[in-house]
């Protein structure tokens, strides 16, 4: 296995838990070999781990319905939505670090444009 492939599987397995089966699909079938497909891979990725998932959705709205209540169950909810929160941050910060050894040069431009979408604009 080369450098590249392990690195990609090494990347695979960290977002597999956050990732759906078909893009884990993809991911392994295809991302090893096929450069766009790993662009694609890596960009949706980030699209949605910068998004709340469900556990932090319900973590949130039960603090909510809480809040006024119960003080103690309140807190424990924003425990358990911030707790998913940093770790999922975690995880995106670990994709952003170890995405531009999988991309060509070319290809990390677009990756870069779709993390921080103003990057590419110069003064």
């Amino acid at each position: 296995m080369s450098d590249d492939a392990a690195a990609w599987t090494a990347l695979v397995d960290t977002l597999e838990p956050w990732m759906s089966p078909d893009w884990l699909k993809n991911a392994r079938e295809h991302g090893g070999t096929h450069p766009w497909m790993r662009l694609v891979l890596v960009v949706d990725a980030h699209d949605r781990l910068c998004k709340p998932d469900a556990t932090e959705k319900i973590a949130m709205t039960m603090s909510d319905l809480a809040d006024g209540h119960d003080t103690g169950q309140a807190a424990g909810w924003r425990a358990i939505a911030e707790h998913a929160r940093d770790e999922r941050i975690d995880v995106i910060a670990n994709l952003v670090d170890n995405a531009p050894p999988l991309l060509t040069p070319d290809l990390m431009e677009f990756f870069e444009r779709s993390v921080e979408p103003s990057a590419h604009i110069r003064p």
